[in-house]
């Protein structure tokens, strides 16, 4: 550290926020501190600003000016773009432009020193919540404006698109959208719509496509990122994983017997229980959970392939593929009948709301029996 330096007053982050606002400080990093905390602004700089106001009440009185350069360079100072100073000032601004360049008052907004750079990195690695005005405060503790900072950061990798939001800018964002569609129209021009059956089977031709050319390595990342997503956004029903006690029919990840599956019920889940307790009294010799796809040859539309629940091997080592069913929809009815016609040789077993209500034993038999 040079001898000028060794003089330096030495300030802790807390102070130097409050020095630092209203003039462009220079910083130094304090001898044997980590970056970016604490700062030092060098406190025997040479006096620039009084300098240029020297100048700029000089050019005043040269020229009758409307607006004065001495509060064309303090609104400089805040720090404002030379957009915002003209729209402040009512000047254009190629005007404000050259008089900050004769008051010699321009800065370099494209350059950053290596303590700047710190900083900024210290602010987005110790994270924040989009609206809450620490981007504001540290693009004025550097003399840099809030659009500056986030180019920089954004450049550089520092960027989080997906940070939480403040819940005053997450109001301000949900009203400006409202009122954004009530004037022009929802963007897609789907508000209210509903797709039309045609196009249901389309969607859903590509989505059994997409999933049975899938591997078991990317099925499991896709639902992984489906649930890690509920996790994140709190739309999770609690109850599969919380641990607060209560149940839900919804879909979700358990771990039942020898696996961790994601199951699409809670009737599902019961049934794997069930399937898990049979194999643990010697009842059957294993069971899976969706494991092998059937598919329909020479079927164009609709129902093109089949994912039955669970596939079940008996004692004699013959195999029965089980579906749990809530309800029987026409999908369902005519995934059944395609089942029968187009593989016959497979032994195929409903469990629906009859089958349940006809075993209530397992109820009281399971104490994992999760109930609605």
């Amino acid at each position: 550290m040079s001898a000028k330096n060794d003089k330096t007053e030495r300030y802790t982050a807390e102070q130097m926020r409050g020095a630092g606002k209203g003039k462009r400080n220079r910083w130094i990093m304090p001898a044997g501190l980590p970056a970016p905390e604490p700062l030092v602004p060098l406190v025997d700089a040479p006096p620039i600003v009084d300098e240029q106001m020297d100048k700029a009440r000089a050019m005043d009185k040269k020229r009758k000016n409307k607006v004065s350069s001495e509060e064309i360079l303090s609104l400089y100072r805040t720090p404002m773009t030379l957009d915002q100073v003209a729209a402040k000032t009512g000047l254009n601004r190629t005007s404000v432009h050259e008089r900050l360049q004769k008051m010699g008052a321009s800065r370099s907004m494209n350059i950053l020193t290596d303590i700047e750079k710190a900083l900024i990195e210290s602010v987005y690695r110790e994270r924040f919540v989009s609206g809450d005005g620490k981007l504001e405060s540290l693009a004025n503790e550097i003399g840099r404006t809030k659009a500056f900072v986030c180019r920089y950061a954004g450049e550089v990798g520092l960027t989080n698109l997906n940070r939480p939001c403040s819940d005053e800018l997450k109001i301000g964002m949900s009203a400006r959208a409202k009122a954004n569609i009530e004037a022009n129209g929802h963007p897609k021009g789907m508000l209210g719509k509903k797709h039309s059956e045609k196009t249901k089977e389309r969607i859903s031709e590509s989505s059994s496509f997409m999933w049975a050319n899938m591997s078991e390595d990317e099925k499991q990342a896709f639902i992984d990122k489906q649930y890690n997503a509920k996790v994140a956004n709190g739309s999770l029903r609690k109850g599969i994983e919380t641990g607060d006690g209560k149940k839900t029919w919804k879909a979700g990840w358990r771990e039942i017997g020898k696996n961790r599956k994601y199951y699409r019920s809670a009737w599902e889940a019961n049934y794997a229980r069930v399937l898990q307790w049979l194999l643990e009294q010697g009842q059957i010799l294993d069971w899976d959970h969706e494991v092998e796809t059937f598919w329909f040859e020479g079927i164009k539309r609709g129902v093109r392939s089949y994912l039955p629940d669970f596939r079940v091997k008996l004692l004699d080592g013959s195999i029965e593929f089980h579906e749990v069913k809530g309800w029987m929809d026409s999908r369902s009815v005519t995934t059944i009948k395609r089942m029968a016609k187009y593989h016959p040789h497979i032994k195929l077993i409903v469990r629906d709301s009859t089958w349940f209500k006809a075993n209530k034993q397992w109820r009281g038999l399971l104490p994992d029996w999760e109930s609605k």
